[in-house]
């Protein structure tokens, strides 16, 4: 019998990480298309604009993340305890509460446009106001992928992750010709994320019928301001770099490097949804007081194996890479694409080993990646001679954190950081 029982945990964990794996891999392809698109018609001073716009995307998805990975770490608890009623407060509350606060988001986005349009030497306003109304959903649609991926409904998740990508990239090519460029490509933004949500809520309408049962607030607070942090330093690890290149070099070399970055971000992208079966699993186990550090080494080992396949097409074929993805006028960008095939693979480990100490209540470690986020900050301020110069910075950085970071997590004793409560 417990040979049987390990063999089912095997085939979950290879199962469920297929199906997340393929939809985000889906959704990827979706999304680089789009990329993809927008640059070759765009061109690289236009995709410059649209990439650094996009940053302030990427910075709006913190509270993203952090809203589907708390919910789906306490719809986990309450599945596991059978507490449906718990998971149906949790969404519904959720939903409301966040409604009135990302309005309040769009108001103050607007009310930075000045200053925004300032630093990133923009002229144009209204990309800006997308900018605005793209915060309401970014705070919607995690609630619902929360709570999929929380009670483990991967297929779901992965069809509404799947239409986000087909939304985005064909409005997007639509919009963009038939002469709305930059602003049309965020258009199709605001609908990836509007679209799959609606769509989402109806999937879940099950839980809006169950009888709500009353959580307890505090602790779904105290662990989600932790795990905003963790997910603030993070994306802001992978993301400021674009805005700082943005404002220290021209146009056309803040479109080389949006383009290389992204190439390298096939990597993170494509092995996101390795991170978050393993967190979902790991959770699972934890309340559930099994095993759980073999989960995070498989899907350690799964990361790198990606990661050392994208970098080897890169090394090896660099031209192919770079024509067949962004065209002729991008070749400069050869000489950057291995190493941040590198850099992103070391975040993507990274990211995964932060996600599994968040999943079993540390979070001490959330400090050492703040002084990473400090000293990128700083050093990319002082050191900005060439592209290579960033590029070989932050690869550096990321690397020292990794080790420290992989180093405290296996050598640390499992307890709970954030709280003594086990539930917490």
């Amino acid at each position: 019998m417990p040979d049987i029982s390990k063999s089912k945990k095997k085939e979950s964990l290879l199962r469920d990480n297929l199906i997340l794996f393929i939809s985000t891999f889906i959704n990827s392809i979706f999304g680089y298309l789009y990329h993809f698109f927008a640059a070759r018609t765009l061109g690289p001073i236009s995709y410059g604009i649209l990439s650094s716009l996009l940053s302030i995307v990427y910075i709006l998805t913190i509270p993203f993340n952090t809203i589907q990975t708390a919910i789906a770490r306490f719809t986990a608890e309450y599945k596991t305890k059978k507490e449906e009623g718990k998971v149906s407060y949790l969404l519904s509350r959720s939903i409301k509460k966040l409604f009135i606060l990302s309005i309040f988001i769009s108001i103050i986005l607007i009310a930075l446009i000045p200053l925004l349009k300032s630093f990133l030497l923009i002229n144009a306003t209204t990309p800006f106001v997308i900018l605005a109304i793209v915060s309401i959903f970014i705070l919607l649609l995690p609630v619902v992928r929360g709570v999929m991926q929380g009670s483990q409904d991967f297929k779901t998740l992965g069809l509404n992750l799947i239409l986000e990508g087909l939304i985005k990239f064909s409005l997007g090519a639509v919009l963009i010709l038939i002469g709305f460029k930059v602003n049309g490509a965020l258009g199709a933004i605001v609908a990836s994320f509007s679209i799959p949500f609606f769509i989402g809520l109806y999937n879940l309408k099950k839980y809006l019928r169950i009888k709500k049962t009353k959580m307890e607030k505090d602790h779904f607070y105290k662990y989600s301001l932790y795990l905003l942090m963790l997910l603030s330093t993070l994306t802001i690890f992978y993301s400021i770099d674009l805005l700082l290149v943005k404002h220290y070099f021209s146009e056309t070399e803040a479109g080389y490097y949006a383009a290389a970055s992204l190439l390298g971000k096939v990597i993170f992208f494509g092995t996101m949804s390795i991170t978050q079966v393993m967190f979902a699993k790991v959770s699972e186990h934890y309340f559930s007081k099994k095993e759980f550090k073999k989960i995070m080494y498989k899907s350690l080992l799964i990361i790198s194996l990606f990661g050392a396949a994208v970098f080897s097409f890169y090394s090896l074929f660099p031209d192919f890479a770079v024509m067949l993805f962004f065209g002729k006028s991008f070749l400069a960008i050869k000489p950057y694409i291995g190493r941040f095939a590198v850099l992103m693979t070391l975040f993507s480990l990274t990211y995964a080993v932060s996600f599994y100490n968040i999943s079993i209540n540390r979070n001490k470690f959330i400090y050492l990646i703040i002084l990473s986020n400090i000293a990128e900050i700083l050093l990319i301020m002082f050191f900005h001679n060439s592209l290579m110069q960033v590029i070989n910075i932050l690869l550096y950085l990321v690397l020292v954190l990794f080790i420290i970071l992989f180093a405290y997590t296996i050598f640390k004793k499992n307890g709970q950081d954030i709280n003594n409560h086990p539930s917490i």
